[in-house]
């Protein structure tokens, strides 16, 4: 049986240069019968003030952090599963290159629901219909913290993991996304796959993030995959 540690932070903001992580939260993920166990949650003092955009979405504030230990200190807790998770993994990964290997449920959601309405965690729960959390011990059922979002993200890896095996997972976290929708341009809110071959040559030829180049490469390299989602 494998341990699949589906994690979740907050920070005090998004640059892992300079922010740091105030709230960690996982849950265990059992591969052989597909339970939830081992809900873990701890906040975590920076050492710095939060700005209060950050608290803004965690709600989170330096008073509520003072006291708590640092994050050298409770990392080990959530050192020694297998494999970690997380939607949107590269973030968690780039503030705690400490655990891996990691697997990414937005990469592998993009994969799998290309033509889900969005694919942020909250999206997803709700055109799942995953309305209610598992009944884990919590100190916060607020979305955009650490625990709770961590649960939403197990539920999708859940049905994620009835679609595709976790090798796949694997491979498809460890490559740019293979985005769904176009976010720029004449183009803009249109299906990557539904894009004709001259836009996505001319896609290829310029220097955009490194998805939307993998993206436009992807599909300009697997016709047959265009002409099948196209149809689908």
């Amino acid at each position: 049986m494998a341990i699949y540690r589906v994690l979740d932070i907050e920070t005090t903001g998004v640059d892992p240069a300079i922010d740091k992580v105030i709230e960690i939260g996982s849950v265990d993920f059992n591969s052989d019968d597909k339970s939830l166990d081992n809900a873990m949650e701890q906040l975590v003092d920076p050492a710095m003030s939060i700005p209060p955009t950050s608290s803004a979405i965690h709600h989170l504030t330096s008073r509520d952090l003072q006291g708590k230990p640092a994050l050298e200190e409770v990392l080990p807790g959530f050192i020694g599963a297998d494999f970690y998770v997380a939607h949107n993994a590269s973030f968690e990964e780039s503030f705690l290159p400490a655990l891996k290997p990691w697997i990414c449920t937005y990469k592998t959601a993009l994969r799998v629901w290309p033509d889900a309405p969005a694919h942020s965690n909250q999206a997803l729960r709700y055109w799942l219909e995953l309305i209610d959390l598992p009944p884990l011990e919590t100190s916060s059922t607020m979305m955009h913290r650490a625990l709770p979002d961590a649960l939403v993200t197990a539920m999708i890896f859940h049905q994620l993991s009835e679609k595709v095996s976790y090798e796949q997972m694997l491979e498809w976290s460890s490559v740019p996304a293979l985005l769904a929708k176009v976010a720029f341009g004449k183009h803009r809110g249109k299906r990557w796959y539904d894009m004709p071959r001259d836009y996505l040559g001319w896609i290829v030829t310029q220097k955009f993030d490194p998805n939307v180049m993998y993206t436009a490469k992807y599909y300009l390299e697997n016709p047959a995959e265009q002409k099948k989602l196209q149809k689908a």
